[in-house]
């Protein structure tokens, strides 16, 4: 069951910009986006938007992004594919990258991008920055009215790696000569 979220926002255009001729000052969008863990260490993100309403040239937009973390959890790879359909612009861009956690609340990332278009073709590569303003606060409750796993707290470096199996010892019946089977301990 993926999370859902909605989003509403505005694009402004300041001054005479060349690219947004006829555009109003103010034009606002709305998007739909989802989340869904596919695994523990899998995540699909999907982002559907329509901007630009209002003006000459609306624009839909969609990102869809899958993104796996590796076993030290502050870092993780990511493939992403972006789609754009406007009559001023469209485009289908593909991006690759890595993010790493540099604290609970900041993250960096790098990725490399090419468009399949070749009217005009694109080639890039970005590098970003982003800080989560948490004003989330839990409730202080007593040790004796927590469940385990509720506690939360910084990501270990060792959290996601694998747990070794322990091997169960099962006992081994042996039978004697006799037809009579011996226990463990061979009387």
């Amino acid at each position: 069951m993926p999370a859902v979220s909605v989003y509403a926002g505005a694009n402004f255009v300041l001054g005479d910009n060349p690219f947004y001729r006829g555009d109003p000052t103010v034009s606002p969008r709305v998007m739909v986006a989802t989340q869904s863990r596919l695994t523990p260490r899998f995540v699909l993100i999907s982002n559907i938007a329509y901007d630009r309403l209002g003006s000459d040239f609306p624009e839909w937009n969609y990102t869809v992004s899958l993104s796996h973390a590796f076993r030290d959890p502050k870092w993780s790879v990511f493939v992403e594919n972006q789609g754009i359909k406007s009559d001023r612009y469209s485009d289908a861009l593909l991006r690759g990258g890595v993010a790493h956690l540099l604290g609970e609340n900041m993250q960096v990332d790098m990725n490399l991008g090419a468009s399949f278009k070749n009217t005009p073709s694109r080639i890039f590569a970005t590098m970003g920055f982003s800080y989560r303003v948490d004003m989330h606060r839990d409730k202080v409750k007593a040790i004796e009215d927590q469940k385990a796993g509720e506690n939360g707290g910084p990501i270990n470096k060792n959290a996601m790696k694998k747990k070794k199996k322990e091997k169960i010892k099962v006992p081994v019946q042996r039978i004697s000569i006799w037809g009579l089977p011996k226990n463990n301990y061979g009387n």
